[in-house]
């Protein structure tokens, strides 16, 4: 047991031998385990080695030590109700010896202890509510003058006394203790201690508070920007995507020009995953699994990561990602390291891409189309056709190149029709296709429109010279006198949907003539 220090009014702290009316924190451990065992304070301040009244005057001043002592009554009363709960529902065994020594046993059922529960039960209940009662039935006056006791002791005590707590050190007699336990009784702080030196007890030695965990001030490396047109905005603008090798990510602001007129600038808050595909991604189906070709890409970001996916996500968009102009979906990732990976299982022109299938060039932008990722950048209609530049601003884009890219209105466009056929009638010649629209609709239902009306412009490049008729149903009738002048000979027809402010991209198939 640690050493008491007593530090009177004014004085230094100095040491006294333990008596055994004081209290520390082992006697409280000892009389709470005591008391959780036998409900019963008189026996427990006894085992404790303090006097009763010395256990009620401590509960009346440490709230702690109050809840500790609720919480022991409540376990030693919980331990005696289940053993009233099993002699009241299975019983107690009584022997009975008749004059003729004859001996029955017979099982009793007390009543008494079912009531006797079930009034604990009741007062259980009603204690919180008593509880809160009692505290408000102490008056105004009496709160102010048990404040003014207590004021009146803490004036006595010196200053510096007053904020010891457990695992300070105090000076007495020439030696350091380290405090373990601290109490204010009388005019006096009595802290319980020990030799500094010496082990304290468990859970009681001094914790170090720790510093803050700043954030790492990692380097920060230059800026790459991609520009895409995407469908998905439904406007003119273009979709903004920013990454950097640096390991810590800060927020970049970013300008915008069109045509060398400066537009309202933006900041990207989140980095988006960026690569670029090293060759050049081939030709493919726009139907079905592309198998035969693959991706491979070296993310900008060391620590970036590709993940495969199985058919069934990918039916639900997963893996999404643009490689150059053309929207492809993969299903399989094989790390290369040094964040090189290699892509398959490909689905080609998703979302009405299949026109850039075959436009690939060498060293194309990758990125992952993450919407929380990436950033609109708005834009009037009328500058469609512009030129667009942006060029970061970011800690190391001093000597930054603008990236540029032509405002295409991809989000203005329709979707281009598709299932193009070609049969014939007799001496003319069935040109039909299906629409397709891009604010979805029910099953049952006919494609939307998603236009004021609808209307095709259908042109043929023939051996000899090209015509155009617009149509307002998918189909056209091509008869011998609108082919006279084409020229015979292999034709390309193109079908492009108009909308209310673009027009689709071209769907074509070549036809005889």
């Amino acid at each position: 047991m640690g050493t008491q220090l007593t530090i009177i009014a004014g004085r230094s702290a100095h040491r006294r031998k333990a008596k055994p009316r004081d209290w520390t924190r082992a006697k409280e451990a000892k009389f709470l385990g005591a008391l959780a065992e036998t409900c019963n304070v008189t026996l427990s301040a006894e085992l404790a080695g303090v006097s009763g009244t010395t256990v009620y005057r401590h509960r009346a001043k440490d709230a702690a030590f109050r809840d500790g002592w609720d919480r022991a009554l409540a376990q030693g009363f919980a331990r005696l109700e289940i053993e009233m709960l099993e002699r009241a529902l299975r019983g107690s065994v009584r022997t009975i010896v008749h004059k003729d020594l004859s001996v029955e046993t017979m099982v009793e059922y007390p009543d008494r202890i079912g009531l006797a529960l079930l009034k604990m039960h009741r007062d259980r209940a009603e204690a919180p509510a008593r509880r809160e009662r009692d505290e408000a039935a102490m008056s105004a006056e009496e709160i102010v003058e048990l404040r003014d006791k207590i004021m009146a002791k803490l004036e006595r005590v010196a200053p510096e006394f007053l904020g010891l707590q457990a695992g300070d050190v105090v000076r007495a007699e020439g030696n350091d203790w380290r405090v373990i336990g601290v109490d204010v009784a009388g005019m006096a702080v009595a802290a319980e201690c020990v030799r500094s030196l010496e082990a304290a007890p468990a859970g009681l030695l001094p914790t170090d508070g720790g510093r803050v965990a700043a954030v790492i001030d990692a380097a920060a490396g230059p800026t790459t920007l991609v520009l895409l047109d995407l469908r998905d905005g439904g406007d003119a603008g273009l979709t903004l995507a920013a990454a950097s090798a640096a390991s810590a990510w800060r927020p970049v602001a970013v300008s915008v020009a069109a045509n060398g007129v400066s537009q309202p600038a933006v900041v990207v808050g989140r980095a988006a995953l960026i690569g670029r595909v090293e060759g050049v991604l081939g030709d493919g189906p726009d139907a079905l699994f592309d198998d035969r070709s693959m991706i491979v890409v070296k993310l900008v970001a060391s620590d970036g990561w590709l993940t495969s996916a199985d058919n069934d996500a990918l039916a639900m968009g997963a893996n999404l990602t643009a490689v150059g102009d053309e929207l492809v979906q993969y299903g399989r990732v094989e790390p290369l390291g040094s964040g090189r990976f290699r892509l398959t299982h490909l689905l080609r022109g998703r979302r009405g891409s299949e026109w850039a299938i075959g436009g690939h060039g060498a060293g194309e932008m990758f990125v992952p189309l993450d919407p929380s990722r990436l950033t609109r950048i708005a834009l009037a209609s009328e500058i469609v056709g512009a030129e667009v530049a942006v060029q970061a601003h970011g800690l190391a884009d001093g000597a930054s190149v603008a990236v540029r890219r032509i405002a295409g209105g991809e989000g203005l466009r329709p979707l281009s029709p598709c299932r193009v056929t070609i049969a014939n009638e007799g001496s003319d010649l069935r040109c039909a296709w299906v629409r397709r629209g891009r604010g979805g609709w029910s099953d049952g239902g006919d494609v939307p429109i998603g236009a004021a009306s609808e209307r095709y412009r259908v042109r043929i490049a023939g051996p000899a010279a090209s015509g155009e008729w617009v149509v307002a149903e998918p189909s056209l009738l091509l008869t011998a006198a609108m082919r006279a002048g084409l020229g015979n000979g292999v034709a390309t027809l193109s079908v492009a949907q108009v909308g209310d402010q673009a027009s689709s991209r071209e769907a074509r198939v070549s036809i005889t003539i």
